[in-house]
């Protein structure tokens, strides 16, 4: 007959913590994985809205774009 281990109960809120510390890390080293990618990402799309807010401007329209037409 087989034996029965007793032990403590596990309680439902530290099932979920247990789940939410998994997310948590796997969240983080996913972000450390792709950190390269989202760096470039986030920092030329910096220099293309920095570059559209130049060229729009009449900074450059009177003293850039006329001058090197």
């Amino acid at each position: 007959m087989a034996q029965r281990k007793r032990g403590k109960k596990k309680q439902v809120g530290s099932t979920e913590q247990s789940w939410l510390d998994k997310q948590k890390v796997q969240f983080q080293e996913t972000w450390k994985s792709k950190s390269p990618v989202f760096i470039f990402l986030f920092s030329f799309i910096g220099v293309i809205i920095l570059f559209y807010l130049f060229y729009a401007s009449s900074l450059y329209t009177d003293y850039v774009r006329d001058p090197l037409l």
